[in-house]
């Protein structure tokens, strides 16, 4: 299967799982889940021009502070981001003091 299929049935999959995340059917319709899947590449791909439109009136390259800047209207989403980019800055800082992080997944509770 050819690269861009997988990325394309993993997308597919993904967005089936979050749809019964969300609350809808183990198994969603094949529709709902192409409508969402639509969605989710549009809004994407429309993010991703702003940003690169966004660094090229700069003439720098694309960051994390464009997309930040993008989304600084829409509160939920600005955070999140914010958020997001907090926790990953955390785990590289523990990487580098520990050199390791356990799954906590694996970890029996209270052994932390």
């Amino acid at each position: 299967m050819p690269r861009e299929h997988q990325i394309l049935a993993a997308l597919t999959a993904a967005v089936a799982n979050m749809m019964y995340g969300f609350g809808d059917d183990r198994t969603p319709y094949k529709e709902s889940v192409d409508l969402v899947e639509d969605m989710v590449i549009n809004y994407v791909v429309d993010t991703w021009q702003k940003t690169l439109a966004s660094a090229h009136s700069r003439l720098t390259k694309v960051s994390e502070k464009d997309v930040i800047f993008l989304l600084r209207k829409d509160k939920k989403k600005y955070e999140r981001a914010r958020e997001l980019l907090y926790l990953e800055d955390q785990i590289a800082i523990a990487k580098r003091v520990d050199g390791d992080i356990p799954d906590i997944r694996n970890v029996q509770k209270g052994m932390l």
